[in-house]
């Protein structure tokens, strides 16, 4: 379907009910961060067995169980159980071998706090700390929708602000090629307009549940079988980055791209701030951890995490850097506390591998929400941009239904969007770049909201086109020699002297460094030149060609001619560039002439031009 024949699709929108949550209101003051009483997460390494003489504390713990040692030897912890958490494969997790490091959940019979600060001074313990609690970061508002789902409840958000089907139609990229991963609490995959570009694990399961490591990934229900307060978050983050473009409701902001659907939330019983116990939807550390980890290894190019607390939790940090390093982009919403940077920090969008996002207002869209957390600190920016975050449509969990949500929860899937949009066009660009357009591309501010801070502080808005017209800052080769070539579509640069020593009498780099390989016999053909950017990430490598040098120790001689004889008669056992080095008269082929000129030269009875 065309990008324009959608547009007028959704122009012409059918009226549908929209279930609207409760209202709830922001808060004014900093609390600490909830965690789930009863149970600590700890990343602990098995000390490797010895001969040697070492202390009888660590000749126990080699000699016994994980399990074991910590519930009995160590039984003063009270520690009553213990389970190793499920790390999926990447750069920091480590096999299930018990003399490798890995990250376990105890649950004890203590005080949390204190259990953490004995088990921290346990041999092979690297961090012991709470389970903590991830709240989904939306604050509801109530109201009633009537008229056309995109016209009435959309447009301002969907094409005036965020221009959506502006980047469609200009670059023409819904997000196509780009998985995105939705960490939240819970789906429901045959809700209305519910995104239609599904990953699929090849066995037909569209995600994962981290929480009790199955493939159930439906909304959270209470024991009595009805939806949880939030049960529909996870539906509506999803809508907002890819619901089915039908032209009949809504549309998502990239509804080209695959969206990978983790659940990690479970219907636990919470210790208020009362004291009371009650049953709630809740995400924990143990289980987020556990989804970024699933997300980076299958392969999930940007990561939407609509939740957060005040603590940044070490096996959480563990989780973002690896995700981080291994290539994906992280999006996580600021909060909706109305916290200053100065008073809370929200993470993980207050993280430095995370783009955070703040939620900017319907009715004054020149400034932030009144609930949004913001940036005060004016030496770091914790969250990075703000887009719309009030009155957002997405997806229910029931038939026939939208929903619409306000909070940063809201704000965060539509600068995932963008991200989607921009990696699909940029389809080359690190992670480190797309962190850099999204930070740098913005043409639009807002302002921080007056009622709730007496300074002003301002904030990049991001929209769609603006980041797609960000090009990304790549290296540029040119050559300094006169008879340089640089061919970029071969990767292959000619020209060079033979016996040349200084790489920068012949070519140069802006944006950019050179490293130089040279072959086993010197630095002639089949040599590298290595472009990297000025973050350090690998550009591009070219090889080095010097016509009538085949064995790479930059002259042309007897060897070379007896070389190219062979690549005439078995051509397969020479690589492409050495062919290429060896057709001397550049006729595009080797032949017998090619051998001659080489012979020749080494005889210095014929001339090889290096141009």
């Amino acid at each position: 379907m065309s990008f324009k024949k959608i547009i007028c699709l959704m122009l012409s929108l059918v009226l549908i009910a929209i279930s609207v949550p409760i209202s709830a209101s922001a808060e004014n003051s900093a609390e600490s961060a909830r965690y789930i009483d009863g149970e600590v997460v700890f990343r602990y390494k098995k000390p490797e067995s010895s001969t040697k003489s070492y202390s009888l504390k660590a000749r126990s713990a080699a000699a016994q169980s994980v399990e074991s040692y910590f519930t009995d030897t160590l039984s003063y912890l009270g520690i009553t159980e213990i389970e190793q958490n499920t790390i999926y494969s990447s750069s920091i997790t480590l096999s299930s071998d018990e003399n490798e490091s890995a990250v376990y959940i105890a649950k004890i019979s203590g005080d949390v706090e204190s259990t953490c600060e004995q088990l921290e001074k346990i041999d092979g313990v690297s961090y012991a700390e709470p389970n903590y609690i991830y709240e989904t970061d939306t604050f509801t508002m109530p109201g009633e929708i009537s008229g056309s789902i995109y016209l009435n409840n959309m447009e301002w958000y969907h094409s005036d602000i965020m221009r959506f089907p502006e980047a469609w139609e200009t670059y023409e990229t819904a997000g196509e090629g780009v998985v995105v991963a939705v960490i939240d609490n819970g789906f429901n995959l045959s809700a209305t307009d519910f995104p239609v570009n599904l990953w699929d694990d090849g066995n037909g399961n569209h995600g994962w549940n981290t929480y009790d490591n199955s493939n159930d990934i439906s909304p959270v229900y209470m024991d009595d079988g009805t939806l949880t307060s939030d049960g529909d978050h996870g539906s509506n983050v999803a809508g907002v980055i890819g619901m089915s473009a039908n032209g009949k409701n809504g549309i998502g902001g990239a509804y080209g791209a695959e969206l990978m659907l983790i659940k990690t939330a479970g219907y636990l019983p919470i210790l208020d701030s009362d004291g009371n116990v009650t049953k709630k939807c809740t995400i924990t550390a143990a289980s987020l951890a556990s989804a970024i980890s699933y997300a980076v290894a299958n392969g999930a190019d940007i990561i939407n995490m609509s939740l957060g607390t005040t603590a940044y939790a070490s096996v959480i940090k563990e989780q973002i850097d690896a995700a981080y390093n291994a290539g994906c982009v992280l999006i996580a919403a600021a909060g909706n506390y109305a916290y200053a940077t100065t008073d809370a920090k929200f993470y993980p969008a207050a993280a430095d591998n995370v783009i955070g996002v703040m939620a900017s207002d319907k009715t004054d869209k020149t400034q932030l929400s009144s609930f949004s957390n913001y940036n005060t600190d004016t030496d770091k920016n914790y969250y990075d941009v703000a887009a719309p975050g009030v009155s957002i449509i997405g997806c229910a969990v029931t038939e026939k239904q939208l929903t619409i949500i306000s909070g940063t929860s809201q704000a965060s899937p539509l600068v995932a969007c963008c991200a989607a949009l921009y990696m699909s066009y940029y389809p080359e660009a690190s992670n480190v770049k797309v962190y850099e357009a999204i930070r740098n591309a913005s043409t639009s501010t807002v302002t921080s909201n007056k009622t709730v801070t007496s300074g002003e502080y301002s904030y990049p808005l991001l929209d769609a086109v603006s980041l797609l017209s960000y090009k990304p800052s790549v290296p540029e080769l040119t050559a300094v020699g006169a008879n340089i070539t640089i061919d970029s579509r071969n990767l292959r640069i000619y020209g060079f002297d033979f016996g040349y020593q200084n790489l920068s009498d012949y070519i140069a780099v802006s944006n950019g460094t050179i490293n130089f390989v040279p072959t086993e016999c010197g630095n002639g053909t089949g040599s590298s030149i290595e472009i990297y950017d000025d973050y350090g990430d690998l550009y591009k490598t070219y090889c080095v060609i010097i016509f009538g040098d085949i064995n790479g120790d930059c002259v042309a001689d007897g060897q070379d001619s007896v070389e190219a004889a062979c690549a005439v008669e078995w051509p397969d056992a020479y690589t492409d560039n050495q062919k290429y080095a060896a057709d001397v008269d550049k006729s595009g082929s080797l032949d017998s002439d090619d051998v001659d000129i080489i012979s020749n030269y080494a005889l210095s009875l014929d001339f090889i031009d290096q141009v």
